[in-house]
């Protein structure tokens, strides 16, 4: 069942991503020919949402490719070709392609106006008129239990271009890096990120630093700043507390010790006065 866009004068079909996931794939016959496994978008930059270029359709056991053009109409339930047969030979990715299944769906992103890494729970798809785009991403953790327990945070679907992607193929790196919008962000949003971030999403955000030398530069005199005030503060405790080492406890030991104080990407041992900086 379509939805309407709230954001258009003229209501424009809407699909859940989730809910078009293994929906069947049926022929101009009407016959079910495959299931949907992913769906394939290439990102056009920061101003322009990301266009559906094809499906990632199961047959058989097999992944096959269903351009968008074969395509006749997408609802939630199924998605209808224009043909009776489609292509047997498998998918083969391209570069430049972004899967919303692989790379987008249950992956983090940041979200530009707050400033901050969110977990995209959903996807929004709608057709233009001119063709299907990714428009929109839920940050909503889903309910659970049966919808009787509802986690806090995140927000309700909100527009594509307030996001900016990180991990995905490694052959869509560039397209990625020359949209983005990370150059934006003051040098201590940055390094907040930077904090929060795992290893791999640390990575991918200097790497769109290293383009902007002067941010890159403040960036890591922020992230200094900060570092040099953990140490003053474990040298305080150091002072201020025995020099016997604790028995390691959750959630880690190092060294021996018990790594006493969890401060996003940084974790402490008081007693040693020693601080290690995880990215």
């Amino acid at each position: 069942m379509f939805e309407s866009s709230d954001t258009d004068a003229v209501a424009r079909p809407v699909v859940h991503f989730s809910e078009l996931l293994k929906a069947p794939v049926v022929s101009r016959s009407g016959e079910a020919v495959g299931r949907v496994e992913d769906v394939i978008v290439r990102l056009r930059g920061a101003r322009n949402y990301p266009l559906i270029t094809g499906y990632v359709v199961g047959l058989g056991g097999r992944r096959v490719f269903v351009p968008a053009n074969d395509v006749k109409s997408v609802v939630q339930d199924r998605i209808e070709l224009t043909k009776n047969k489609v292509d047997l030979r498998g998918f083969e990715r391209r570069d430049g392609e972004y899967l919303l299944r692989a790379d987008v769906l249950d992956h983090r992103f940041i979200d530009v106006p707050n400033a901050e890494l969110v977990h995209a729970y959903d996807i929004e798809l709608e057709d233009t008129g001119q063709g299907w785009v990714l428009a929109r991403l839920d940050t909503r953790r889903p309910p659970r239990l049966f919808g009787l327990i509802k986690s806090p945070g995140g927000h309700a679907a909100r527009d594509w271009k307030a996001f900016e992607p990180l991990i995905g193929h490694d052959q869509s790196i560039l397209v990625r890096r020359v949209g983005g919008r990370v150059h934006t962000l003051r040098p201590a949003q940055i390094a907040d990120l930077l904090e929060e971030a795992t290893k791999a999403e640390s990575g991918e955000i200097l790497d769109r630093v290293h383009s902007h030398p002067e941010l890159e530069a403040d960036v890591f005199e922020e992230l200094s700043l900060r570092l040099m005030s953990l140490k003053s503060w474990t040298r305080t405790r150091r002072a201020n507390s025995s020099m016997t080492c604790p028995m390691p406890r959750w959630p880690l030991s190092w060294d021996g010790c018990a790594l006493t104080m969890p401060l996003t990407r940084y974790w402490i041992c008081a007693n040693h006065a020693a601080v290690r900086y995880w990215i």
